[in-house]
Parts: C-alpha cells; sequence; structure tokens
C-alpha cells in the first residue's frame, strides 16, 4: 500500500491575487484544475513533465487548452525543461523527506541504546559472578574519598569501572573508583586507575582477575584507617552546618532545630545513624542529610504556670 503524506491547505488560499485572477478567467474549473495538478505534483515528488497535459486533462474531463492555460498564464508554477512544479511543494516534500530521516535516526538511536544497556546489563552481570561487591563496600570506598571524583576533585560521584567491563573487567573493588559523571563519560577505553597514593591501599601490586583481594581485608584496612577519633561537641558541629549550608544556598535558622535533633539522636545512639551504622565523618555525613531536612521549630511548653 502506498504511503501517504499530507500536506497544508490554507484557508485563504481562494483569496490569494493570483487565484483571484484564476477564478476570474476559468471560473471555479480553473481552481479545480489547479489543486489537481497540485495534488498530482505531490504524489509525484514534486515536478510533472508538460507532455503529460493530455492524459491529465483527460483524467479531469476537461479540455487541454484549460489545463495548460492554469500552468502557464498565471504565475503559479515554474517552467523548467520541459516540465514544470511548484516551489511550495518542493519545500514540502523536503521537509517530509527531513523530518522521515529524523524519524528514523530516532529509531536506530533508540534500538542502539536498548541494545547497548541490554549488552552492559548483561556484561555487569557475568562480571559480578567472578568478583563482586556489596553496596556496603561501594559506600565506604565513596566515604573514603569523601565523596570526591578521584579524577578531577568535582563532589559527587558514580561507580566507574577502571577497566571496562566489555574490555573483560570485573565488577570487584579492585575495578571500581569514585568519578563524577563527566569523567566517566569521557573517559572512553581508558583504563587509567586514579586511586593514586597516600590512597594506594585501594590499589593491589596483582590486578589480575584471578587474584582479587578479599573483601574483608579490604573493609578492616577501612576501619581502621576511618576509626572515629572524636564526636564534636554541638557548638562545633553547629558552625560546621551554618557555614556549609550558607555557602550552598540553604537556610540556616530553618534547619537549626532539625539540625540540633539530628545531632542529639546521632549522639545518643553513639554516634550511630538512623541504620546503626557508625559515622566516620561526620562532615560529609550531614552534607548529604541536610538536603531531606525539613524546617521544624521546637514545640511550645504546654505547661500551665501558677
Amino acid at each position: 500500500m502506498k504511503k501517504k503524506h499530507y500536506f497544508s491547505h490554507d484557508h485563504t488560499a481562494a483569496s490569494d491575487v493570483k487565484i483571484i485572477y484564476l477564478r476570474q478567467q476559468l471560473g471555479m474549473e480553473g481552481y479545480g484544475i489547479y489543486w489537481y495538478l497540485i495534488e498530482q505534483l505531490s504524489e509525484n515528488g514534486g515536478t510533472l513533465p508538460l507532455n503529460i497535459v493530455p492524459f491529465l486533462s483527460m483524467q479531469m474531463q476537461t479540455t487541454e487548452i484549460k489545463v495548460n492555460c492554469v500552468i502557464h498564464q498565471f504565475d503559479l508554477f515554474v517552467i523548467n525543461d520541459e516540465q514544470f512544479y511548484s516551489v511550495r511543494i518542493i519545500e514540502h516534500l523536503n521537509l517530509i523527506k527531513l523530518l522521515s530521516d529524523k524519524g528514523k535516526e530516532g529509531a536506530k538511536n533508540r534500538w542502539n541504546n536498548r541494545n547497548e544497556n541490554y549488552c552492559r546489563k548483561k556484561a555487569l552481570k557475568q562480571a559480578s559472578k567472578i568478583e563482586g561487591h556489596t553496596e556496603q563496600d561501594w559506600l565506604e570506598m565513596v566515604e573514603y574519598y569523601k565523596g570526591e571524583c578521584v579524577r578531577c576533585g568535582t563532589y559527587g560521584v558514580i561507580k566507574d569501572h577502571i577497566v571496562p567491563l566489555y574490555q573483560g573487567g570485573l565488577d570487584g573493588l579492585n575495578n571500581l573508583q569514585p568519578l563524577c559523571k563527566s569523567c566517566n563519560s569521557s573517559k572512553g577505553a581508558d583504563n587509567t586507575d586514579y586511586r593514586i597514593n597516600p590512597l594506594s591501599k585501594w590499589q593491589h601490586k596483582n590486578s589480575h582477575p584471578s587474584n582479587p583481594p578479599t573483601i574483608n581485608k579490604i573493609n578492616k584496612e577501612i576501619n581502621k584507617e576511618n576509626k572515629i577519633k572524636e564526636i564534636p561537641s554541638e557548638k562545633d558541629f553547629l558552625e560546621f552546618c551554618k557555614k556549609d549550608l550558607s555557602d550552598n544556598g540553604f537556610n540556616f535558622p530553618e534547619l537549626e532545630y532539625s539540625l540540633k535533633t539530628k545531632y542529639e539522636s546521632w549522639k545518643e545512639n553513639n554516634w550511630k545513624d538512623g541504620h546503626n551504622v557508625p559515622i566516620k565523618n561526620w562532615k560529609l555525613k550531614i552534607k548529604n542529610t541536610v538536603p531531606y531536612l525539613k524546617a521544624t521549630t521546637p514545640k511550645p511548653n504546654n505547661k500551665i504556670s501558677i
């Protein structure tokens, strides 16, 4: 079945000066001939040979003289090398082709993206079977590097496989490093390990997949390095929060009571969060917590004084 396309028919076409002159000379029959020619041009790539006029006149049950008159006398069509065409129809057909090409390209990109995501998930699943990690392992690594990209220092990171999965890289901690989205997307096939000294414990002398480090060993090293030295006083805690919130566009007075409550709950829980996980870097912890705090005020004292 032939694919159909539609072109816009201006509702003011009958008021065009050229069309008014056409109608004055040939009446509504001439107007009908004009639109029939437009339809034929649209169906045949925008151009028709002049020697087809006898056939067109037969189709319209009119005379060749009238058809030739519409084509030649009213400046409605362009005559070129025994052919005639409409500039507007040519532009319309070019637009249809452009939109069609963009649609095909978009569909191809969507298919490629789905195929790429499928291949990545499959590779990740296979890599995880050989050597994987837990989410807690990853969070501890992020905390160790203070939530910063080990390549450019930008705060806010995602997982990066040092040796890409499609190159045979695994999903263990020895093949992971925290990078920002920009560094991760721009690295390509680069397999540089940016976890340099003094953080060398994340680098291993033998990074061959057959000799991976044990997660327990890495966890012990992390716990030793990040052992809590002291719990800050409420004053130091709030002063840090005030400065950090101001630098990042938050309103400290609105969140002050919530911050005091959070400090007290952590302190009462032996400096552990709501999941009973020890807070090793309280400054990073509060930075990640602030966006979820709500502005609250102390409840009024309802005791009746006598």
